[in-house]
């Protein structure tokens, strides 16, 4: 019982959790191939995405892709530079805005 309250509490502070995204308060979820994906904002021009896939069956370039495309659309700029967080499916992103 005390394990899974240590992994409950570190999982709900941790900024990669799926309750982190869930809660925080400049989440902004948007749907793209008909899957919802979390978007944050991390300082100037940064940006995080999470979700996005079927579990198991969507390849890795498919979700890097949706979740680009969401960054994109919350943010209203161009992503540049885009890499999973270790370990995880979170996108970490960098966008330019004023793209022609």
């Amino acid at each position: 019982m005390k394990a899974l309250l240590l992994i409950t509490a570190l999982l709900t502070g941790c900024e990669t959790s799926a309750v982190w995204f869930a809660t925080h308060p400049d989440e902004q979820t948007v749907t793209v191939d008909g899957y919802s994906i979390s978007v944050v904002p991390r300082g100037a021009n940064k940006f995080d995405a999470f979700g996005g896939d079927d579990g198991m069956q969507t390849s890795t370039a498919l979700l890097k892709a949706r979740q680009t495309q969401a960054v994109e659309i919350v943010s209203k700029c161009k992503v540049t530079v885009a890499e999973f967080v270790p370990s995880t499916w979170i996108l970490q992103t960098v966008v330019q805005c004023g793209y022609q």
